[in-house]
């Protein structure tokens, strides 16, 4: 299980909604804070991403996202 939006005030993080994509994406355009992405999977590797987070992980192959736990 992945955990999201993790900081010192949430150590423990928000779980992993296992129907969004799996990528994690900053809260606000200035923000350090992170979430999941809030777009539905089923593209990319094993279905696990959006089609926008998909066409990046393609591209780069670099695409990071919190480790399962």
């Amino acid at each position: 299980m992945r955990y999201y939006n993790r900081w010192a005030g949430n150590p423990k993080g928000i779980k992993e909604d296992i129907s969004r994509c799996i990528a994690e994406v900053a809260s606000d355009a200035r923000s350090i804070l992170t979430h999941q992405c809030l777009r539905k999977r089923g593209k990319g590797d094993q279905g696990l991403f959006c089609g926008i987070h998909a066409k990046m992980y393609k591209a780069t192959e670099e695409f990071w996202c919190p480790k399962d736990e």
